[in-house]
């Protein structure tokens, strides 16, 4: 006889510990290079992982950059959007649209454990045309002007 309820327990085990590990691991991506922001800014730029939407087919990311911490209506840079699925790794790079409320990948391969998702944003640190970077040089530039 099958035992259904050992087989769903350690199913949903598999799933429910790989889902959280993929996203602990973006979690804990997001705060390094948050700490280092925040470093060259005197405390004054936000690095955050927001969640966008949750359904059974997983959970989208956006990550970006709060220009000024210190005013409510600050500009905030979109760096990018990820969607880890419910199984967890891999994770895509993409764009949500709110419209449909998908999420589409585009133009990235996907990111399968924590040293690849370290890989795109040193990747996303050395290009000065990458939404990263862009987002911290006009913070910079409009906290110069002010």
């Amino acid at each position: 006889m099958v035992d259904f309820s050992d087989l769903l327990q350690r199913s949903l085990a598999t799933v429910n510990d790989k889902y959280a590990r993929t996203v602990e691991d973006l979690r804990t991506v997001v705060r390094e290079l948050r700490d280092s922001i925040k470093a060259i800014a005197n405390n004054e730029f936000g690095f955050e992982l927001a969640e966008i939407v949750s359904d059974v087919q997983g959970t989208t990311f956006q990550i970006y950059l709060d220009s000024d911490v210190t005013v409510p209506n600050a500009t905030l840079v979109t760096v990018a959007e990820f969607h880890v699925g419910a199984t967890g790794y891999p994770v895509e790079i993409g764009t949500f649209h709110k419209g449909t409320r998908r999420f589409v990948s585009g133009g990235f391969p996907p990111l399968n454990d924590i040293e690849q998702i370290r890989v795109f944003f040193v990747e996303q640190l050395s290009n000065p045309e990458s939404p990263l970077i862009q987002g911290i040089g006009y913070a910079m530039r409009k906290r110069l002007n002010h």
